[in-house]
């Protein structure tokens, strides 16, 4: 009798697999693209879907579901209480080896995009398709396998290509333009001079600074602008206007005449205020124009203005502001009487 139960459990297990009892087994992955458009009336094969080892599976389950509900009618029936318990115990047992089966064969998690989305058949009767915006998985329930294929390819051959273009180094930022400086506020540079050292790219107080006088000239003459003086004194002047010394440099510019530093005569014996202002009058205006004068173009100038000193010892004194030796200097002075020497006397 038992022999009898096992053959129809084997046969029942058949027929429910043939009914499309494996149908029910479904899954909301993105990767099967079922057809639910078969004519009414006719059956729904999975069988087509499934992989070899989810065949098998299928087929384990099935089994174990029958022999638990044949088990069950069984004891329901009271016919064979040892062989209904028995045949639905391995039942049971037979779907939990299954499904445990099933997970280590398939590893389902890793085939799923999203276990939290519902996929919906509409196999109900009052189901309405609804509009649904274009998303990632549109078009898989009707493309090909080879269509989906080749869109994978090319979608990763565009990500590949993305990654692998050299990116555009990126664009430095433009220097902020600078406000040219007012030139003109140099002793000895008109507007002439500050148009030629614009053009020579000098458009700065600091650009004058950076310069010696020598470039300055150059750079003006360049222009076919000609100078009034020398530039001897334009960076010491765009030295403190750079500094935003403004009392410095008006001081420093009522001392310039002609591009030079007004020295200070008076500090040479025998010149006083009066002397001063007559020899700059005639061009003498620095230590170095005086160390240079002739001692009879010197005393012609005193003879034209009616002044009686005797400057024979102004160009050696100058001299020795001229080298910087202020203690050969104040020595000599010592030496002087009314501007000159003891010994002539």
């Amino acid at each position: 009798m038992a022999e009898n139960y096992n053959i129809w459990i084997f046969a029942s297990s058949q027929v429910l697999w043939q009914n499309g009892a494996a149908n029910s087994i479904c899954y909301p992955s993105e990767k099967y693209s079922w057809d639910f458009d078969a004519p009414e009336g006719k059956p729904l094969s999975a069988q087509g879907h499934f992989k070899q080892e989810e065949y098998i599976v299928a087929i384990i389950g099935g089994l174990g579901l029958t022999a638990a509900i044949v088990g069950a009618a069984m004891m329901v029936m009271d016919v064979q209480a040892d062989n209904a318990r028995i045949a639905v115990y391995a039942g049971l047992v037979v779907i939990l080896g299954a499904v445990a089966l099933w997970l280590v064969l398939l590893k389902p998690w890793l085939e799923f995009d999203d276990l939290k989305t519902p996929y919906f058949t509409g196999h109900h009767h009052d189901h309405h398709e609804e509009p649904h915006e274009e998303g990632h998985g549109e078009g898989l329930a009707t493309s090909s396998p080879a269509e989906v294929v080749l869109a994978a390819a090319q979608s990763a051959q565009a990500s590949h290509d993305s990654h692998s273009q050299p990116k555009a180094p990126p664009v430095a930022p433009e220097p902020k333009a600078t406000t040219a400086d007012d030139l003109t506020l140099i002793e000895g540079v008109g507007d002439k001079i500050a148009a030629a050292l614009h053009q020579a790219g000098i458009t700065s107080f600091a650009h004058i600074a950076a310069k010696t006088p020598t470039e300055l000239e150059t750079a003006v003459k360049a222009q076919n602008v000609d100078l009034v003086g020398d530039a001897k004194t334009w960076p010491r002047q765009a030295k403190l206007a750079a500094a935003g010394d403004a009392n410095g440099l008006e001081d420093l510019k009522r001392r310039v005449k002609e591009g030079k530093v007004l020295d200070d005569l008076t500090i040479l014996e025998g010149i006083g205020p009066k002397i001063q202002q007559i020899l700059r009058d005639h061009g003498i205006i620095t230590f170095a124009d005086l160390a240079e004068a002739d001692v009879e173009n010197l005393t012609k100038i005193l003879r034209t203005a009616k002044l009686p000193t005797i400057p024979d010892t102004w160009p050696k004194q100058a001299e020795y502001l001229v080298r910087g030796d202020l203690s050969g200097f104040e020595h000599y002075k010592g030496q002087l009487k009314g501007g000159r020497e003891a010994s002539s006397d």
